[in-house]
């Protein structure tokens, strides 16, 4: 299918080929008839996406930090690697569309193929020609209502949330700065409220098109007697309330709002302004500020936009889904006129020349047209980059994240054993600029064409952790060699069903453990062998916060900080001892005042079968510039430190030698060298069996947080 693509260059606007989107639970397929270019919004992505390195770092400070931050726990490669990858990757523009449902996700009962819908969301109701929706981000369009006028209803839930943000009331005098697409919208929508409405901008065409949607007043603010027209007109009273509809640097429509608003007025931000805010009229008036966030409640919530779970409406009446409906329920009475805000329709294929008119002419609406035909689902195979090597891994690819494009990818290109032949990734717009940026020979119509591909040795996993186990054991099923992310599956069932199948296919299995790899285990690990008595060992991981909506915290997808990150810990130790786990027991803080989830601050205690015993401690209550990562052995009258990877002492004999003291290397390379030596000489028993044991430790620390026991393992 065709897609409308920024990149991260000037002129880097594309409409490419990418692989059609798949139907993910919770949502929708949409053929897409026709999409809105908002031209405030989507302009301002474009200039970002076109500015220089150091215009990016001025206009966002706040990410810069967050770099610097991770140079300090990860890395100046890693970092380097992953800041490069999110650089180069393309924007999907476009989050206002219509279209005709063509696949429904199982439990999805709200829509039908070949009902006509009308879609939103940044990253979902994208300019492309077929789109995944999650259900909560569709509604059903009237029977009434073009595709055309469909298109428009992201920006009319936008402006009818700002309008119910503002809490007018009949009869109130309404000022609405800025007039533009939302602005316009906005208008028509107060008049519906039965308000008296005044337009403001600077610019005199948009004053007259106002005209038409009955404004009772429209002012130039660039005007001297602009404030006291306005003032005129309301008695010298000033307006109720003022909407800010603007998209600008200035802060002008802020002090202009405070100077036209009566006495303990409102004043409701919906557009882009500098918000400088002027104390002394706003203290004065005893102004009331409020912002409008995009188009309502459910905005930003994954439990609502990605789960499709609603709030009840007797305690959330207008719920984004709602706002949305509502729109166009206006627009079919007539009491709102989108068809007179389109500037200009333009075919799919010249999209270039639609973006280029944002640019110059002073537009509304520019919609882009898909047509009525279906589109078919084919498989995208590019032309071979290179001739393969009989002795290369041919490789699959699940995944194409930050952590794959920003770790993964890089070290596998830079391998030679491993050719690059597909790449499957459910996000259609990634698929295709990961499989150019690490020369993939092409792009999987979907993830069982992937696996069911005889000519792929071997498949890499880097998807959600809950996607996991099924993906191991169809790939195993296809008698491919397996690198899965870690973890390997969230269940001990999952990990029982994965144990028979790897027995029955006689290829590889690695979980990616990489730690184990790294330099310092390896020298930890030489060094711990020697040893004559059991040891006692604390491993300290300063995690950091991860707010309760992040995915990784959400028990159906990432299946909780244990069992998505704590594994690399339980991993490391079981690893460096050569030994199991005999007992665990998981205990987390109490009195936390919901800030954190139970398993964000644990402190593990693990005894070993040789007798060893020691703490694993995980917290989310640290600070960032304390070392992430801190791992001591005490055995023998020795102590073994570890630091983040980058240093390793030993203290004996009362004197620290250092043994290894460098840059972060956390076993990345030498993972993947390991992968390839287990595909071309055998794995052993015991390497996958550490893998499982690892995972079964972890599921069991897990079941005692949750049970309150200390459990031993089988």
């Amino acid at each position: 299918m065709k897609q409308v693509l920024q990149y991260p260059r000037k002129n880097g606007l594309l409409t490419e080929d990418c692989p059609l989107p798949s139907c993910k639970p919770n949502g929708i397929v949409v053929d897409n008839r026709y999409s809105l270019i908002s031209p405030g919004t989507e302009r301002a992505i474009i200039d970002l996406a076109s500015q220089s390195l150091a215009g990016k770092a001025r206009s966002r400070p706040d990410l810069v930090k967050q770099v610097l931050d991770k140079v300090r726990t990860e890395g100046l490669v890693n970092t380097f690697n992953k800041v490069r990858a999110k650089l180069n990757s393309p924007i999907p523009l476009g989050y206002s569309s219509s279209g005709v449902v063509v696949e429904t996700a199982a439990g999805v009962h709200e829509f039908a193929v070949g009902d006509r819908v009308a879609c939103a969301g940044f990253g979902y109701a994208c300019h492309a020609e077929q789109i995944y929706v999650p259900k909560n981000l569709a509604v059903h369009l009237p029977s009434t209502l073009s595709h055309q006028e469909g298109a428009f209803v992201t920006l009319g839930a936008i402006a009818l949330w700002g309008v119910r943000q503002a809490s007018v009331t009949l009869g109130e005098r309404v000022a609405v700065i800025g007039l533009g697409l939302l602005g316009q919208i906005t208008v028509q929508l107060l008049k519906a409220s039965g308000c008296q409405v005044i337009g403001i901008d600077i610019d005199e065409q948009r004053l007259a098109e106002t005209s038409r949607f009955g404004a009772d007043l429209l002012v130039n603010s660039g005007d001297d007697l602009a404030a006291k027209a306005i003032a005129q007109f309301t008695g010298g009273l000033g307006v109720d309330c003022v909407i800010i509809t603007a998209a600008t640097k200035s802060n002008q429509p802020v002090e202009f709002a405070a100077e036209i608003c009566r006495d303990r007025g409102r004043v409701t931000i919906v557009g882009d302004v500098a918000m400088d805010i002027p104390r002394k009229p706003f203290y004065n008036k005893e102004l009331s500020l409020n912002l409008s966030r995009s188009y309502g409640p459910g905005r930003y919530d994954p439990s609502y936009e990605e789960q499709g779970n609603d709030y009840p409406i007797a305690y959330v009446r207008w719920a984004e889904n709602r706002n949305m409906r509502s729109f166009l329920d206006l627009v079919a009475e007539g009491k709102v006129d989108v068809k007179s805000l389109i500037t200009d329709t333009y075919e799919i294929s010249r999209a270039a020349e639609a973006f280029a008119r944002i640019e110059t002419d002073k537009v509304l609406g520019l919609l882009l047209n898909y047509g009525d035909t279906v589109v078919e689902r084919k498989p995208i195979i590019a032309t071979s980059r290179t001739i393969p090597k009989s002795d290369t891994i041919a490789t699959g690819f699940l995944g194409a994240g930050n952590f794959s494009t920003g770790v993964l990818m890089p070290v596998l290109q830079g391998n030679k054993s491993f050719r690059l032949q597909t790449l499957y990734s459910a996000t259609p717009h990634k698929a295709r600029a990961v499989a150019d940026q690490y020369r993939f020979d092409g792009i999987a119509e979907s993830e069982d064409a992937l696996i069911e591909d005889p000519s792929l040795d071997a498949v890499i996993i880097a998807t959600p952790h809950n996607l996991h186990a099924t993906q191991v054991l169809r790939a195993l099923e296809y008698n491919k060699h397996v690198f899965v992310e870690k973890p390997l599956c969230l269940t001990s069932r999952e990990l029982e069903d994965i144990r028979a199948a790897y027995r029955r296919s006689g290829t590889t299995l690695m979980v990616g453990f990489n730690r184990r790899y790294s330099t310092c285990a390896q020298k930890m690990k030489k060094h711990l062998c020697t040893r004559v008595n059991p040891v006692v060992f604390t491993y300290t991981i300063n995690a950091g916060y991860i707010p309760k909506q992040n995915w990784i915290q959400d028990d159906n997808i990432g299946g909780g900080r244990i069992l998505g990150e704590v594994c690399h810990f339980i991993d490391l130790i079981t690893n460096l001892l050569d030994e199991r786990v005999a007992t665990v027991s998981t205990a987390s803080i109490n009195g936390s005042r919901g800030q954190f989830l139970n398993d964000d601050n644990i402190i593990i205690n693990l005894a070993m079968t040789d007798g060893s015993t020691g703490v694993v401690i995980y917290t989310a209550m640290g600070d960032k510039s304390y070392p992430k990562e801190t791992l001591q052995f005490f055995c023998d009258g020795e102590v073994l430190s570890m630091l983040d990877f980058r240093e390793l002492s030993l203290f004996a004999n009362g004197k620290m030698r250092s043994l290894y003291r460098g840059a972060m290397n956390k076993g990345f390379d030498a993972e993947l060298q390991e992968f390839c030596r287990m595909i071309k000489s055998g794995q052993t028993p015991e390497e996958v069996e550490s893998f499982f044991h690892s995972t079964e430790a972890t599921i069991t620390a897990l079941t005692s947080l949750r049970i309150g026991e200390r459990l031993a393992l089988n």
